[in-house]
């Protein structure tokens, strides 16, 4: 239902009657959902969530890498030092 709420706001934006609009885009999410069905594409599942499992776990790493720079970077900037400091 929320998806509706956008298309709603969408169609009442660029003045485009909602409810053709919201037929031909369900016509077409049910179209491509057979497509998929037909071609058994459910085999292939396992190698697209283990990539995207694969770049979430590279994403955690970077923002960790990220808050450590930042946090070495700010210790060493802070004239009255700190514990971190004394360690690096």
């Amino acid at each position: 239902m929320l998806i509706y709420g956008y298309m709603f706001i969408v169609a009442k934006t660029y003045e485009i009657p909602f409810v053709p609009w919201a037929s031909v885009t369900l016509f077409w999410v049910a179209l491509m959902c057979a497509l998929l069905a037909m071609m058994n594409t459910c085999c292939y599942i396992h190698h697209f969530t283990r990539f995207s499992g694969e770049l979430f776990g590279l994403l955690i790493a970077l923002l960790f890498l990220q808050q450590v720079s930042l946090s070495l970077y700010l210790c060493r900037s802070l004239t009255l030092g700190c514990v971190c400091c004394a360690l690096v």
